[in-house]
């Protein structure tokens, strides 16, 4: 009977999410007789391993607690994705007064299969253990989910028995790498400073601590991996809390954890203090980041369900002319951008008198709402729709709204008004004053605010900037229940202005810009639209398009950034084309009509990003693919470099046959290519961009003949050791599968080398295909096979062959 009544009250309790202490009575004295009677014997015995099996995922536990995670595949073979339990530690342990706790001894554990999860149908795993010299009882809880692969669920509590402790750090699911020798990767989703890289290299010595707290927020989850696999934590609240994320490079391996802060843990009452999502997958961060994400749908935290139209809108900003602004230069640009495709608008930063206030600057706007309506009015006659860029939750400083109610305002413990920090607790640049998200009268502010924009000025959606946290507030009367208020409940402001916006209009445009930092996930309810925020590097606003596909959703709007150097990393990972430039050269015009109508035309923004093919880090080269219909898109990134040989096509239908097209050159680059994994060779510098098409015309083989009458019309001797090259036109687009060259009568023995070049502005470029150096045949055609066939578009070529000696001859066909 007891174990059916701790089953019941262990769901209710973690369907609720409490992070306080337990009320119900009849709970702590079932958690007294567990812990001081023997148990009975429905209940497993403490001493045998337990296995949690669930999708994908498997979690072992000894009698020390130990615990070692799996990767499952379909068969239900097991791979070790943790260390073994005979060298694994406690994954975890309260530490107090500086020492870690790790004296506990099981005294239970019940496992509970095919039941009502907190995630829906799966199984639990409840382990209650006592440390001796503490007399602490720790519990937790592992749930699985069948429709939650790669994912397991936990939830941690602590009672102290003997007298009131004071835990200094609660530490959970740390683990070791065991899959495999490194390079080890980790993407660390919290933001911790501005620009920082979300994605690292991990070797011995690596130790990085990042966390979410006041001033750093983001995505509350870390994975680290290589080529095999790999494991991550993330925490599973619905509320933004404290935490740290370590992760460590030793001994040739990585380890990670998660690390809640410490509280007084009062005798007798079971406290709960976290729960949180471990994944284990065989892919890289894109594939535990959708885990992870997957689990917190199911909790309540996931993108809107309707996305409109106008968040897949390309876009212009008016941040190219940064504060110099007026409504002649944007009005006077419209026509221009119209042509170019793009469909949106932004008015970004400088509009406006002082923050908080958000009233209409008279220097910019010296007929106030009127100049405003028509610069709306000039936007929408094109058939655009306008943007208003601004900034949430600061009220500004020398704003009225300072003067007239500071009662709305966080405060310090000396009383005092606090500015909005940058990340890692830096300045926030001019980001003035944070107004108090358990302030009525701040919230209320904010949607009165989304009503003057959105009916009053014609605006069809907002650009929200400067999120990276909020401080904590003092202030009694806004009756905080604890300093992580702030922190948890931010939120509220996002969620007012998401709901009166789309109460005016449900197909209002939303952003939120953590600038130069990772998406605040907990606002990921309240957009429609996700940017990259200025990145600092083309590779790091490419692995963030990503790393939100993962979280947001496959076909979800994310943009990139505004230079013209991105435009094929925006076009190739699917992302939404977005510029701010002032003029152009007739040059970055050409780029920019070709990219941005290419962008418009195939809308690989709506497609199927598959973020599972390829392992970012891993893998020779940088690679996304996008599934539109039957077509599959593929993009290759190798940045400020050139790249030559074999590249894998991932992913194909084996059952079809495709051609392989570079769809920004508009050329083919092989037939007959199948599936499910084809490899082509080819060269690019910066990236390739290609589509598989689904193409049943076989592929041709071609002889190039070099020697004939269209190349030279006599015997000719090349002298000993120099390249020839001769042009010649590829009249369609061919696989070149071998070379031929016919050497004359007066040939004496020697050794030639021939291939294939492309043209560079009327000389021989790159070498596309060649044959190994051979001994030919006198008064003969010396065909000899290529080392790896290509297949070239038509289009201008070069023939080159070097002899050994200035008597080996070509010749035309006798």
């Amino acid at each position: 009977m007891k174990k059916r009544i701790l089953a019941t009250f262990i769901t209710a309790m973690c369907g609720l999410g409490f992070f306080s202490n337990w009320t119900s009575s009849n709970a702590y004295n079932l958690i007294d007789n567990i812990s001081v009677e023997k148990l009975d014997t429905d209940i497993s015995q403490a001493n045998e391993n337990v296995f949690l099996n669930g999708n994908g995922i498997a979690l072992e536990v000894d009698n020390r607690g130990a615990t070692c995670i799996y990767l499952v595949d379909e068969n239900g073979v097991k791979t070790k994705a943790t260390t073994s339990l005979d060298t694994a530690d406690f994954s975890g342990y309260p530490i107090i007064g500086g020492q870690k706790i790790r004296d506990f001894v099981i005294i239970s554990k019940n496992l509970e299969e095919n039941i009502n999860s907190i995630l829906g149908v799966g199984n639990r795993l409840t382990i209650i253990s006592k440390s001796s010299s503490t007399n602490l009882i720790r519990k937790i809880v592992f749930e699985t989910s069948n429709s939650n692969p790669g994912a397991i669920y936990s939830t941690v509590s602590y009672k102290a028995e003997s007298n009131d402790l004071l835990v200094d750090s609660f530490h959970e699911n740390e683990y070791t790498m065991s899959l495999g020798q490194g390079p080890f990767l980790a993407y660390q989703g919290c933001a911790d400073q501005q620009g920082a890289n979300t994605i690292v290299n991990v070797t011995n010595g690596y130790n990085h601590n990042s966390g979410q707290n006041n001033y750093s927020v983001g995505v509350p989850f870390s994975y680290v991996y290589n080529s095999v696999g790999g494991i991550g934590i993330g925490d599973a609240s619905t509320l933004r809390r404290e935490f740290k994320l370590p992760i460590i490079g030793k001994d040739n391996t990585v380890s990670l954890g998660m690390e809640w802060n410490g509280q007084t843990l009062k005798k007798g009452a079971e406290t709960a203090i976290g729960t949180s999502v471990i994944t284990a997958t065989n892919g890289d961060y894109y594939s535990g980041l959708k885990s992870y994400a997957e689990v917190m749908k199911d909790k309540g935290i996931s993108a809107p369900a309707s996305i409109p139209d106008i968040a897949y809108d390309s876009r212009w900003e008016s941040w190219g002319f940064e504060f110099d602004f007026t409504i002649e230069k944007i009005v006077n640009k419209l026509d221009e951008l119209k042509a170019m495709g793009i469909k949106q608008i932004t008015l970004d930063d400088g509009w406006y008198t002082y923050a908080g206030d958000w009233e209409l600057s008279p220097q910019k706007f010296p007929n106030g709402n009127a100049d405003m309506k028509y610069l709306t009015d000039e936007i929408h006659k094109r058939g655009m729709t306008a943007i208003l860029w601004w900034r949430p939750v600061d009220g500004g400083i020398n704003s009225k709204l300072v003067s007239e109610h500071p009662e709305w305002f966080i405060k310090n413990s000396q009383g005092n008004m606090v500015r909005l920090p940058g990340p890692g607790g830096g300045n926030g640049g001019t980001a003035g004053y944070a107004l108090c998200p358990n302030s009525e009268g701040s919230i209320q502010h904010h949607k009165d605010f989304v009503t003057v924009a959105l009916e009053e000025w014609g605006f069809d959606g907002f650009k929200e900037d400067y999120v990276w946290g909020i401080p904590k507030c003092y202030d009694s009367s806004h009756k905080h229940s604890s300093l992580s208020d702030t922190l948890e409940n931010q939120y509220k402001f996002y969620e007012a202005i998401y709901e009166q916006s789309i109460a005016i209009n449900p197909d209002t445009f939303i952003e939120l810009c953590n600038c130069g930092t990772p998406q605040d996930f907990y606002s990921t309810p309240y957009v429609n639209h996700a940017p990259t925020a200025d990145p600092i590097s083309r590779v790091q606003t490419r692995t963030r398009v990503k790393a939100f596909k993962a979280i947001f959703g496959d076909d979800f709007p994310v943009t990139t950034d505004h230079n013209s150097v991105w435009l094929p990393s925006a076009l190739g990972t699917g992302s939404v084309m977005i510029t701010k430039h002032t003029t152009l050269s007739s040059s970055d015009r050409e780029q920019y009509n070709k990219y941005f109508g290419l962008a418009r035309d195939l809308e690989l923004a709506k497609g199927e990003f598959i973020g599972n093919l390829y392992k970012y880090g891993i893998d020779p080269l940088e690679s996304y693919v996008i599934r539109k219909g039957e077509d599959i898109y593929y993009s290759f990134y190798k940045d400020n470099s050139s790249y030559s040989g074999n590249i894998e096509i991932k992913g194909l239908d084996s059952n079809a046959t495709y051609r392989i097209e570079d769809y920004v050159n508009n050329r083919v680059i092989a037939r007959g290519v199948k599936g499910p994994t084809a490899t082509i060779n080819t060269s690019f510098t910066d990236n390739l961009l290609v589509r598989a098409i689904p193409d049943d015309t076989p592929a041709e083989v071609t002889t190039f003949d070099v020697g004939n009458n269209t190349i030279l019309s006599s015997t000719d001797s090349g002298n000993s050791k120099y390249l020839n090259a001769v042009s010649t036109t590829l009249e369609k687009t061919a696989t070149i599968d071998s070379l031929s060259i016919y050497i004359g009568n007066n040939s004496e023995n020697g050794k030639l080398q021939i291939a294939i070049y492309d043209d560079n502005n009327g000389k021989p470029g790159t070498k596309k295909a060649y044959v190994e150096e051979f001994v030919p045949t006198k008064n003969s055609w010396n065909t000899k096979k290529v080392v790896n066939s290509v297949t070239l578009p038509s289009g201008q070529y070069w023939l080159v062959f070097q002899p050994d000696n200035d008597v080996l001859q070509t010749k035309t066909n006798p």
